[in-house]
């Protein structure tokens, strides 16, 4: 094990080298890897099975989990492919950076000593976000929304033509609303199963 996770931190440093920032699916599941690991190192030192060796076992891949952990959580730039790259820093930071908005830190330090100006925050967002491709993704659709609607004798539909244009972006956030709803649910009846 010693040495998957050896090898782990070697193809992650290799990653870091020509990758402009870490895998959000390596770094979930260090994540959740950490947070199982740590459960099942609970478990066992509750259940007085400290003093065996998969308990030891799990005492060093915990350790070596929290390692990875933190150099994947760890924000990237130090090689020539990040300082060379010309994406903004949205496009640069990890998933962790991301959801914590880590990213932003830069621009919030630089608003603190001066007032903003545009060019300061032009390359904060990846190019898809921005207004202008947004709205040139939107025009495209609904041109050709129209032109089919027209040919068909029908009127097209504004709100069917966003969601069809920006499909990739609101599927997720629906999947992961169905999940937390789902889950609203289950965990009670989950806990009353293990109560009861």
């Amino acid at each position: 094990m010693a040495i998957a996770w050896t090898l782990g931190l070697v193809l992650n440093h290799l990653e870091s080298i020509y990758k402009i920032r870490a895998s959000p699916f390596i770094f979930c599941f260090s994540l959740v890897s950490l947070v199982a690991a740590a459960i099942v190192v609970r478990t066992l030192n509750e259940t007085h099975h400290a003093d065996q060796d998969p308990f030891k076992a799990l005492i060093a891949f915990l350790s070596f989990n929290c390692i990875h952990f933190v150099v994947e959580s760890w924000p990237r730039g130090r090689f020539a492919v990040q300082k060379n790259s010309s994406v903004g820093e949205y496009e640069k930071a990890n998933f962790f950076s991301r959801i914590s908005f880590h990213f932003m830190q830069p621009i919030v330090s630089l608003g603190y000593k001066r007032p903003l100006v545009q060019e300061d925050i032009d390359s904060l967002m990846p190019k898809e976000m921005q207004a202008e491709q947004s709205h040139l993704r939107l025009s495209t659709v609904w041109n050709a929304k129209k032109a089919k609607c027209t040919y068909n004798d029908t009127t097209p539909s504004l709100m069917k033509t966003i969601l069809f244009s920006f499909k990739t972006r609101w599927v997720p956030l629906i999947l992961i609303r169905i999940l937390a709803s789902i889950m609203t649910y289950v965990s009670p009846q989950l806990l009353k199963s293990l109560l009861g």
